[in-house]
């Protein structure tokens, strides 16, 4: 297959989103960090700058400077309530600890955000529900200073004290901490420490103002992932241009953005309760539709430029639907069919259990001190269940999720389960009369086909 000419930047969210941006890149008024003057910024490769860590939980001391860590390797972790892949990220980093507890120290760092409180409950309660030894400093003093980009955001801290990487840990694994502590010299995914990354990825793939027509395919290997709709290239002021550009998109979501002119979409827009996110394969040999976030595989950049008289929506997926048949030389159109669902189901009586007494309106889940934890709903709408759910149940990432309980009422309940556990939380609903069932639905969904 000969490579077509385009190219893209993308930010895909965990994926359909893996990081939690933040407005993270304000500096402190007296330039100071916790008692060290001049601020330096971490670089890799150079000796971490000095810094003490306060309000340190689950340690042998409540407060740390660097010089309390040489001599192992420390992996600092940012995170904050509103990242759900951090979260989930929890147990795996617990099994790294364990297994390399006499060469590396973990340090979870939890960061409030804009003024929500309560993560050091919502830590607490994942910790006993899910037995976790992690040290954590709930300390946003460092975060505030060096300015990360987005949460999950991690320095990688060889024994002497200089930092070795800086990464969102996705391809973290036991095998390559294993090289860490045997000074194998392992690639990490490169995570930038601030917005010039994503600028620099910006200007390496502005197109020449004298160029008419351009489209470029190419793998994905390193950078910012960056994947909006083309409706927001197209008319948001910052990325509007003259066609479409994405980095780090799986094809099986540039498929999507050529049917329907957006890689994913969400409860909140008109395609969900129309249209399957996830397309059926009739192939002999389905392998390029493979991908990995987390090891950088089947993920491309993809760009095209147009004259400005050519720019509509619909031209546009038309000319990315023409370039992926001629590059992968698959039919795809799109059909009615029967696809599997999620369906949360009521029991006669539930409405007794649920339909809410009366006080005053709150979920725990904003605050932070449920969340990934558990969560309480108090004079609710019935949808933000519904949405809490959605958030952190794996399950639901592609398949959609309806309510046939007919949630349309304010409700109270409360589930003291680990929100990413589907069976813990069914256990929970349950005693509400509720439950999540498998069911099926006629959808629309984009049928990719050998010719």
């Amino acid at each position: 297959m000969k490579p077509l000419r385009l190219i893209i930047v993308l930010v895909i969210n965990t994926l359909v989103s893996n990081s939690t941006s933040g407005q993270v890149n304000e500096v402190m008024s007296n330039n100071t960090l916790t008692g060290v003057q001049k601020v330096e910024m971490p670089e890799v490769g150079k000796p971490m700058p000095n810094f003490i860590l306060d309000n340190i939980k689950h340690y042998k001391i409540d407060k740390a400077s660097l010089n309390d860590f040489r001599g192992k390797w420390l992996i600092i972790d940012f995170w904050m309530t509103t990242c759900v892949p951090c979260i989930k990220s929890f147990p795996k980093i617990d099994s790294f600890q364990r297994k390399f507890q006499n060469q590396i120290q973990f340090m979870l760092v939890g960061v409030p955000h804009k003024g929500l409180d309560g993560i050091e409950n919502l830590y607490e309660g994942l910790r006993v529900k899910q037995n976790l030894i992690l040290p954590i400093a709930f300390d946003s003093t460092l975060y505030k200073v060096w300015g990360p980009f987005s949460v999950p955001h991690i320095y990688i801290i060889d024994p002497n004290g200089t930092l070795v990487s800086i990464t969102d840990g996705r391809d973290m694994s036991i095998s390559k901490l294993q090289e860490l502590v045997n000074n194998k010299k392992p690639t990490f995914f490169i995570e930038s420490d601030n917005k010039s990354v994503y600028a620099k990825d910006r200007e390496n793939i502005e197109i020449d103002s004298s160029t008419l027509f351009q489209s470029k395919l190419s793998k994905f290997t390193e950078g910012r992932f960056f994947i909006q709709p083309i409706d927001y290239q197209l008319n948001y002021s910052i990325e509007k241009r003259n066609g479409y550009k994405s980095n780090g998109i799986a094809l099986q979501f540039l498929y999507n953005l050529a049917y329907f002119g957006k890689h994913y979409w969400t409860r909140r827009d008109s395609l969900y309760t129309k249209v399957y996110r996830q397309p059926i394969f009739e192939l002999k040999d389905q392998s390029v539709f493979n991908w990995s976030d987390k090891t950088i595989h089947g993920l491309y950049n993809y760009i095209v430029t147009l004259p400005s008289s050519k720019v509509t929506k619909e031209y546009l997926m038309n000319w990315i639907r023409q370039d992926l048949s001629r590059y992968f030389g698959y039919a795809a159109s799109i059909e009615k069919r029967k696809m599997p669902v999620w369906l949360l189901i009521a029991k006669p009586g539930a409405i007794e259990k649920l339909k809410s007494k009366g006080g005053t309106p709150n979920t725990s889940d904003k605050s932070g001190a449920g969340g990934a934890g558990g969560v309480t709903l108090t004079n609710t709408p019935g949808v933000t269940l519904i949405l809490i759910l959605e958030r952190y149940l794996n399950q639901m990432i592609l398949t959609p999720f309806f309510d046939e309980a007919n949630l349309n009422y304010n409700i109270d309940i409360k589930i003291d389960a680990l929100m990413s556990d589907i069976e813990a939380v069914r256990k929970n609903l349950k005693e509400f009369d509720l439950d999540i069932v498998k069911g099926e639905r006629e959808m629309e969904v984009l049928v990719i086909k050998d010719k």
